[in-house]
């Protein structure tokens, strides 16, 4: 086995080195710096493999990224002497196709799967099916919950991840070095804050009270209470209302989203209200909860 997982974790490193250097302009003295850090904190790797199978989930192929991710796994397959398949989501937004997509890997002979998930969440399920198969499981790039899947009884077998939005930042502020004056965006490719392509509003919710509050709630046991159209927004707005028990020492906050989380009593949303200290878009408390 840990020569297996020698061999995996090779394949997937190399992987994300060719990637990495694939869309870099040139190579430079930085980039090979990065490179041999990256190598002296993973070991030595194994000369070559036994041919064996491995599998890859990446996000989508509708991302030139994830397509040139894809030949970088090729590649280092070949360069290591082992197997790879490539495996993706339809679109960057399908979070239950790229988890179905998993659930079917874990029933093949792969020795080992990486993968690289939408979101913190969506892949869970499959990760402890890949468990109970006893196939190891490698985390990429976009990182997974750990705290949740330890929660659901799965686990990680190595990971390998990086924060976005942390390179965004350095990019962004390399940039502005650069130009001297004036601003950069930094471009999320995923935005959050609403329901994604094929999702409903139930899905929505739940996994967003997952993301910023690291509350895992049943969609079967909501229920809706409240639903108006948005025309300045073009949309629909629902509010579902479940009933959980959760210690505030529990919460994992995201911290781009929510600063602090406490729990209010009846009496107290009223007293907020009234001082105009509740978001504007809680106006619908007045009939339901209050």
């Amino acid at each position: 086995m840990k020569r297996v997982m020698a061999a995996a974790l090779a394949v997937f490193t190399a992987a994300g080195l060719l990637a990495g250097s694939a869309f870099a302009a040139q190579e430079n003295a930085r980039v090979k710096e990065i490179e041999n850090t990256l190598m002296k904190q993973i070991g030595e790797m194994p000369k070559t493999g036994g041919g064996e199978k491995l599998g890859a989930l990446v996000i989508s192929l509708t991302n030139p990224y994830w397509v040139g991710m894809k030949d970088a796994y090729i590649a280092a397959a070949e360069q290591y002497g082992v197997n790879i398949e490539v495996m993706s989501a339809p679109t960057e937004g399908d979070k239950q196709s790229q988890l179905e997509t998993l659930n079917a890997m874990a029933l093949k002979d792969y020795k080992a799967i990486v993968l690289s998930p939408i979101e913190p969440y969506n892949l869970l399920p499959g990760i402890i099916q890949c468990n109970k198969n006893g196939i190891p499981v490698i985390n990429l790039g976009p990182g997974i919950n750990v705290d949740s899947l330890k929660e659901m009884g799965g686990r990680l077998d190595g990971r390998l991840t990086v924060d976005f939005a942390q390179q965004g930042e350095l990019a962004a502020s390399d940039m502005v070095k650069r130009i001297g004056t004036g601003k950069v965006a930094i471009i999320q490719g995923i935005p959050g804050g609403g329901a994604l392509a094929g999702e409903e509003s139930i899905e929505a919710g739940v996994r967003e009270v997952r993301e910023e509050l690291g509350i895992v709630l049943r969609p079967g046991e909501g229920r809706l209470i409240y639903r108006t159209r948005r025309d300045e927004f073009r949309d629909f707005y629902d509010v579902w209302l479940f009933r959980h028990d959760a210690p505030l020492s529990s919460l994992t906050l995201q911290p781009e989203e929510v600063t602090e989380a406490r729990w209010a009593s009846r009496g107290e949303m009223k007293r907020l209200r009234a001082a105009g200290l509740l978001h504007p878009l809680l106006d619908y408390i007045d009939g339901i909860i209050i």
